[in-house]
C-alpha cells in the first residue's frame, strides 16, 4: 500500500496543493516526496495516510508510522503525534490524490477508459484495447485474464485498480512507455474502497448492473450506488457509456449531469446491433450508429457479446474511429482466453470453458450455448468461497432448468474439507440424479467429457483461464481447464489419424494426472 515515486518538483509537492480542503495543525504546509497507506512500509520522509488496511484502522499505528520516520500524517480526526498532521473528512480518497499527484498526475496525459459492470468487464476490456490499437493508439491493459499481456496489463484487476498506489503506479509505466491509452478493468469493490480517487478517466464503461452482488453490499440500492460511483471519476470532458437494455442502467441515462452514449439491442440507443447469423463457430452481427452500419464476425457466441462489443464500439466512437475501422477492430480480438471460448480438438461434440461463477452469468452462458446445440448441455458448475447459500441454491436451480447433466466440482483439484456448499447447490435442484458432486476439477471435468454425446454440448464454467493445478515434479507447469480440455480430447481421438497421434504425445492425459 506504499509508493515512492518522484514529484515533479525537486523540493517535493505540496500537501495543501494536493489536498486543498484539508486543515492542517502544527504546520501551515508540508512539502512531501513520497507516501504511504502502511505504517509497516513507512520510510523516512513518507507522508502517512491513516487508512483501513489489512492491517486494520490506520489511525491506531500512526504513531508507529511516525517512529519508522513519517515525516507528516493525513487523518480523519486529531491525534496525539509530534509530526504536522492534515484532517480530512476520508483519508482513503485523500491517499488516492496523492499517490496520483506525486506520480505526476499520469491520467492526464494518456487517453484513459474504465470499465465496471456485473458482467463482462473484462472482454470489454480486451474489445476496446484492440479497437483503439486498430485505430492506432498504443494501448496498456489492466484486467482479470491471468496472464500479464505484452501491453503492461496486470494479471488481476485488484494488481491496478486494487490500490491508488499501485493504479498510479500503472498509469505512470504506460506513459513511461510511450503508451497513449490506458483501459482498466474495475471491480465493484474497488469502486466501493474508492481506490479511483486520483485518477481521472476520459470514458466510464458500465456493461450491465445485476443484483448477483447486492448481498455483499447490503441492498441493491448500495451496490448501486457503488456502482454509479465510476462516472465521479470522469474529466470534464469525459463521456458515459451504459446499455440501454439493462434496466437499472437504463434509468440511470436520465439522471446522469455527463455526456453519455447509450447502447442497445431492443432499446432506442445510440449504438445499436443485429445478429445476423449464429452457429457454434461464433455470429455475425451489424453494428448500427446514426447512418452508419458494419458488419462484424465474432468467434464468441451469446447475446452477451454482442453487448460487448456494442459497449466497444461505443467507445470507439466517443474517440471519433469510423464505424469500419471499429468493426475491423472487434474482429481482430478473436477468442478472450477463458470467456466463452470454444474448444476444438475434432471431436463430435462442442466444448466452451467460461468465467460464470453467479446465478446471472452461468444463465447467460448456458442460454448462449443452447442458442447453438441441438443435443444435450453438460455442465460443470464450480464452488467457489465467495458465492452466498442463496447465490449457490440459484445455480442450482439454473443447472436443474437448463442442462441434461451436470456436475459440481471445486476451482481446484483439492479435497472437500466441507460438504455444506455442495449442500446448498442441491437445495435448488429437485432431481438429483441430474446432478453428481465431484471435487477434483480433473476427475470432474474428464467425467463430464465422457457423457458427451454427438451433437451435444460441453460448458466447464467457474475458472476461465486461470490455473487449476500445477504438476510435474522439477520441470513444473500449470494446468488449466483448457489444457485439460485438448489433453483429454486428443487422448480420446489418438486413433483417428496422425495428425492426432502427435497432437495426444503433446497433450498428454497422464502428464496431468500424476
Amino acid at each position: 500500500m506504499s509508493t515512492h515515486l518522484p514529484a515533479r518538483e525537486i523540493s517535493g509537492l505540496s500537501v495543501c496543493s494536493i489536498l486543498p480542503g484539508s486543515k492542517p495543525f502544527g504546520c501551515s504546509d508540508l512539502r512531501i516526496t513520497s507516501c504511504s497507506g502502511s505504517w509497516s512500509e513507512c520510510v523516512s520522509g513518507d507522508l502517512f495516510v491513516a487508512i483501513d488496511s489489512e492491517e486494520g484502522d490506520g489511525h491506531d499505528f500512526a504513531q508507529s508510522a511516525v517512529e519508522r520516520g513519517a515525516a507528516g500524517v493525513v487523518s480523519e480526526r486529531l491525534l496525539a503525534l509530534d509530526v504536522p498532521q492534515f484532517l480530512v473528512d476520508d483519508s482513503r480518497r485523500a491517499f488516492g490524490h496523492i499517490c496520483h499527484a506525486l506520480a505526476g498526475n499520469p491520467a492526464d496525459r494518456l487517453t484513459t477508459v474504465a470499465v465496471s459492470g456485473s458482467d463482462g468487464k473484462t472482454v470489454t476490456s480486451h474489445l476496446i484495447r484492440s479497437v483503439l490499437e486498430t485505430a492506432g493508439e498504443l494501448a496498456g491493459l489492466s484486467c482479470s485474464t491471468s496472464a500479464p499481456d505484452a501491453g503492461g496489463g496486470f494479471a488481476d484487476p485488484a494488481t491496478a485498480a486494487g490500490c491508488p498506489a499501485s493504479l498510479a503506479r500503472w498509469l505512470n509505466q504506460q506513459v513511461l512507455a510511450g503508451r497513449t491509452a490506458a483501459i482498466l478493468e474495475v471491480p465493484s469493490n474497488s469502486l466501493a474502497r474508492h481506490t479511483l480517487c486520483g485518477a481521472r478517466f476520459d470514458i466510464a464503461v458500465v456493461t450491465n448492473i445485476r443484483n448477483d452482488l447486492s448481498q455483499q453490499y447490503g441492498s441493491d440500492l448500495n451496490y448501486r450506488k457503488v456502482q454509479r460511483r465510476i462516472f465521479a471519476n470522469l474529466k470534464s470532458s469525459g463521456v458515459a457509456i451504459l446499455n440501454a437494455d439493462d434496466p437499472v442502467s437504463h434509468g440511470l441515462l436520465s439522471r446522469l449531469s455527463v455526456p453519455a452514449l447509450a447502447i442497445g439491442i431492443r432499446q432506442a440507443a445510440d449504438i445499436t446491433a443485429k445478429i445476423l447469423e449464429s452457429d457454434s463457430t461464433g455470429q455475425t452481427i451489424c453494428i448500427t450508429a446514426g447512418n452508419e452500419s458494419a458488419v462484424v464476425r465474432t468467434p464468441v457466441i451469446g447475446i452477451q457479446h454482442v453487448y460487448n462489443c456494442l459497449s466497444a464500439a461505443a467507445v470507439g466512437l466517443a474517440r471519433n474511429i469510423d464505424v469500419a475501422q471499429i468493426a475491423r477492430g472487434l474482429e481482430l480480438a478473436g477468442n478472450i482466453p477463458g470467456r466463452m471460448q470454444r474448444i476444438e480438438c475434432g471431436q463430435n461434440f462442442n466444448v466452451w470453458i467460461d468465467s460464470a461463477h453467479n446465478p446471472s452469468q452461468i444463465a447467460t452462458a448456458i442460454h448462449a450455448v443452447r442458442q447453438v446445440t441441438s443435443g444435450r448441455i453438460l455442465a460443470a458448475v464450480t464452488m467457489l468461497h465467495n458465492q452466498s447459500p442463496q447465490q449457490r441454491k440459484r445455480i442450482g436451480e439454473v443447472i436443474q432448468k437448463r442442462t441434461a447433466q451436470a456436475v459440481i466440482t471445486l476451482p481446484d483439484c483439492s479435497k472437500i474439507d466441507d460438504y455444506e456448499p455442495a449442500h446448498q447447490f442441491l437445495d435448488g435442484v429437485m432431481r438429483h440424479d441430474l446432478v453428481r458432486l465431484i471435487p477434483n476439477r480433473m476427475d470432474a471435468v474428464e467425467w463430464l467429457l465422457s457423457q458427451a454425446r454427438s451433437g451435444d454440448s460441453v460448458l466447464v464454467m467457474g475458472v476461465g483461464d486461470r490455473p487449476i493445478a500445477v504438476v510435474g515434479d522439477q520441470d513444473q507447469w500449470s494446468v488449466s481447464d483448457k489444457d485439460l480440455v485438448q489433453a483429454w480430447l486428443y487422448d480420446e481421438m489418438k486413433t483417428a489419424s496422425p495428425e492426432a497421434v502427435r497432437r495426444a504425445q503433446i497433450y498428454r492425459m497422464q502428464d496431468y494426472l500424476q
